[in-house]
C-alpha cells in the first residue's frame, strides 16, 4: 500500500472511534438520541466522511497507486480525516452526558486535533497537476462530459489546451515586460522581435480562444414571454 498505508490505518482507527461513541450513544441516550439532531447529525457526518475517504484510496489504488497522484491523495485524506475529528470533538463538547463526552474524549482523541488540513504548499501542488496536461489530469477527467463542440464547457477546455500550448511564448512576452494576453500585446511583442511569427499566431488563437471562454454576459436571444404564458 506504500504512502497510503497510513491513511488505511487512520480509516480503521476513526472507524472503530465512530462505532464506540456511536453505540455509547445509543446505550445512554437510548431515544433521545433521534431528538439529539446535531449529535446524530455530527455522527452522520463522521460516517459520510469515512465512506468518501474509502472512495478516495480505492480509486487511487485502482489507478495503481500511481506517485504522480500522492499530492492529490495527501489533500483529500488530510481534510477529510480533519473534518472527522472536528466532527467528533463537537460530539464531545456537546453530549448531554457530560461526564460520558469527557470520557470518550479521554479514550479515543486526549491530545485533540492529530491532523491539521493540508499546507498552501500542499495546495498548490494539487493546484499545479490539476492546471498542467498530464496522466494525473486524464485520469481525474476520465468520464467527465468536456460538453459539445462550440458550447460553454467545450470552450473553456481549448481556452486550456490553447494557454498550455503556448506558455512558452507567453514566457518570452511576460520577460520582455509584456504580461496582457490579447491582440495588441502579441502585436507589440512580434514589434520588439521577443516571439516569432509562428509564435505570434498561436497567442493570437490563444487571445481568441480566452475571449471567446470568459463571454459570460452573451446569451443567444431568446424569444420574448407571452402574456399569461407563465
Amino acid at each position: 500500500m506504500g504512502k497510503a498505508a497510513k491513511y488505511y490505518r487512520q480509516l480503521n482507527r476513526y472507524s472503530a472511534i465512530l462505532t464506540l461513541v456511536t453505540e455509547v450513544s445509543l446505550m445512554s441516550l437510548g431515544g433521545e438520541l433521534k431528538r439529539k439532531e446535531l449529535i446524530s447529525s455530527r455522527l452522520g457526518d463522521v460516517l459520510s466522511e469515512l465512506y468518501l475517504l474509502s472512495c478516495t484510496l480505492k480509486r487511487f489504488k485502482d489507478d495503481g497507486s500511481p506517485k504522480e497522484d500522492q499530492p492529490l491523495l495527501e489533500f483529500a485524506m488530510r481534510a477529510g480525516l480533519h473534518r472527522i475529528e472536528v466532527s467528533l470533538l463537537e460530539v464531545f463538547q456537546n453530549f448531554p452526558r457530560h461526564f460520558l463526552g469527557q470520557l470518550m474524549h479521554f479514550l479515543t482523541m486526549p491530545w485533540g486535533h492529530s491532523i491539521h488540513t493540508a499546507s498552501d504548499r500542499q495546495a498548490r501542488a494539487c493546484a499545479e497537476l490539476l492546471m498542467t496536461p498530464s496522466e494525473t489530469r486524464d485520469r481525474l477527467t476520465r468520464g467527465v462530459f468536456l460538453g459539445n463542440p462550440g458550447d460553454g464547457v467545450d470552450l473553456v477546455e481549448q481556452a486550456f489546451n490553447r494557454v498550455c500550448a503556448s506558455e512558452e511564448a507567453r514566457e518570452k512576452l511576460k520577460k520582455g515586460g509584456i504580461r496582457a494576453l490579447n491582440l495588441q500585446a502579441v502585436d507589440e511583442g512580434l514589434d520588439k522581435k521577443l516571439i516569432s511569427e509562428e509564435e505570434a499566431a498561436s497567442l493570437r488563437e490563444t487571445a481568441d480562444a480566452v475571449d471567446m471562454a470568459i463571454q459570460v454576459d452573451h446569451f443567444d436571444k431568446l424569444s420574448p414571454v407571452k402574456s399569461g404564458a407563465l
